[in-house]
């Protein structure tokens, strides 16, 4: 089962991480990417509604040069998370590895027509808990 969504899965974790942590702005995210080990996060473009990073450094090099199939949708999902908590609209994430240049390429895009609901993006399990 795992096998076939992997991403899925590793992008869904990424977003529960996320709500987790509260960072601020795009600064904060990109220092907490370094502090714990992602790699270097660079906005390198943005549009109305729509954020293009791209995550390299050695975390990256490293990873691509164990696995030449390696993913980054936790990193992904953890990052449209975070914007989705600073905009509070709905944020969806998709990322394209750039194996030539060893560095990944993120695409946010945000819906300003679609508010979050913060209280049901907690997942249900940790409801079922408290």
């Amino acid at each position: 089962m795992l096998t076939t969504n992997t991403k899925e899965i590793s992008y869904w974790a990424g977003k529960q991480l996320a709500r987790k942590v509260a960072l601020p702005d795009i600064e904060t995210i990109q220092n907490y990417f370094v502090m714990f080990g992602f790699g270097a996060l660079t906005l390198t473009k943005q549009k109305q509604n729509q954020y293009y990073f791209d995550l390299q450094g050695d975390p990256v090099i490293e990873r691509l040069a164990m696995n030449d199939a390696a993913d980054f949708h936790l990193e992904t999902g953890f990052l449209a998370q975070q914007l989705q908590q600073e905009l509070g609209v709905i944020v969806e994430g998709i990322c394209e590895v750039d194996h030539k240049h060893s560095l990944v390429h993120i695409t946010i895009q945000s819906d300003p027509k679609d508010p979050a609901d913060f209280d049901t993006t907690q997942d249900q399990s940790e409801k079922m808990v408290d």
